[in-house]
């Protein structure tokens, strides 16, 4: 064959491959997405929940549950599991040590959970929550009460830094379990602190039957939620704010916030860091090994959960609500906590433990 007509072949090959090798580039996001949607179809996901059957995280995620699936590439079904215990650590154990990581498994974890290996212990942790893939959460978690009874002897919280109130608490990592600690350590109340319940619905129940004469620790949102009633029938009380910002609601009713109660800067610095964990609201998690464009994928279909006017009619009859974070968001802020000053956290250490 003639020089000339080598070089044409060869240019022609060349070519032919270049033109491929665009064709490849240019269907690669769309192959990676079928790729995740090939691996879902006739899947099912399971949603380990880290709290009790009826319990605020557990409402959220069902209803979340019911809608996610039209949003995740190959329309997988899911399945919620509840494994409450530990304030959570039970369930972010399972997750991060013992759980599929290729995306079939994912969780809903206590806030208080995340931060367990930072200021509570990280041996009975068991995992690094720097490693785990947030997803994104559905509210942040401000809005925290502390409620006492009508017929409580105390009916501010100022009185309670006097006299004796009597306090339901749950497990460590819930936040009506450690809660009431953290504030008769940091302001010295006169909690006498009854501990044991087993979640959110099981300390309502010893609330409404007098066993006990207030919650610290659940949402303003979650009281809506659980016990619509109790606010407008009297039924409870509202007796301080506790979280990074106030709740317009209650501001409007006058109740003060626990920064009112604050005393030095040192205490500020080290509320702020335990109250931190606030933000993280109700998040969701998969373990550390799950692919990246499962991922990707799975924090998508949240938010086009949230944003779905289906969705979102199911939260306003839920009485559900709605501050949604994305995963990268949680994962930030997980960072940054985690990059706290040693000596903060040392105290907060203490506060907490």
């Amino acid at each position: 064959m003639p020089t000339g007509s080598r070089a044409q072949s060869a240019a022609a090959s060349w070519g032919w491959l270049f033109a491929a090798a665009l064709i490849l580039c240019g269907a690669a996001e769309p192959l990676a997405a079928q790729d995740v949607a090939d691996f879902y179809r006739g899947k099912t996901i399971t949603l380990i929940v880290g709290g009790n059957a009826g319990g605020g995280y557990d409402v959220y995620a069902r209803a979340i549950a019911q809608r996610i699936p039209n949003f995740i590439p190959g329309k997988p079904s899911i399945v919620v599991v509840n494994s409450p215990g530990a304030g959570s650590l039970i369930a972010a154990r399972t997750l991060y040590n013992n759980s599929a990581q290729d995306g079939t498994v994912i969780g809903e974890i206590f806030r208080g959970a995340i931060v367990e290996p930072l200021i509570g212990n990280a041996d009975a942790a068991r995992f690094d929550s720097r490693k785990f893939q947030y997803l994104a959460s559905a509210a942040t978690a401000d809005g925290g009460t502390c409620f006492v009874r009508p017929d409580a002897k105390v009916q501010t919280f100022r009185q309670a830094l006097d006299q004796q109130l009597i306090v339901g608490a749950a497990g460590r990592g819930a936040a009506i379990g450690d809660m009431p600690v953290i504030l008769q350590r940091m302001f010295k109340t006169k909690f006498k602190i009854v501990a044991g319940y087993k979640g959110s619905p099981d300390t309502l129940q010893a609330f409404e039957r007098g066993e006990i004469e207030a919650v610290c620790g659940l949402q303003y949102a979650e009281m809506l939620m659980q016990v619509p009633g109790w606010l407008r029938d009297g039924q409870a009380k509202v007796i301080v704010q506790l979280g990074m910002r106030p709740n317009d609601d209650m501001s409007r009713q006058g109740i003060p916030t626990i920064w009112d109660f604050v005393k030095t800067q040192d205490d500020r610095a080290t509320l702020e860091l335990i109250f931190g964990q606030l933000e993280f609201g109700r998040p969701f998690v998969a373990p550390p090994g799950v692919p990246i464009d499962r991922v990707a994928a799975l924090r998508k279909a949240f938010q086009d959960t949230f944003n779905d006017p289906g969705f979102k009619a199911d939260a306003e009859r839920m009485n559900l609500e709605m501050d949604p974070r994305t995963g990268e968001e949680l994962q930030e802020l997980v960072d940054k906590i985690f990059a706290t000053r040693p000596e903060l956290v040392a105290r907060a250490r203490e506060v907490v433990k």
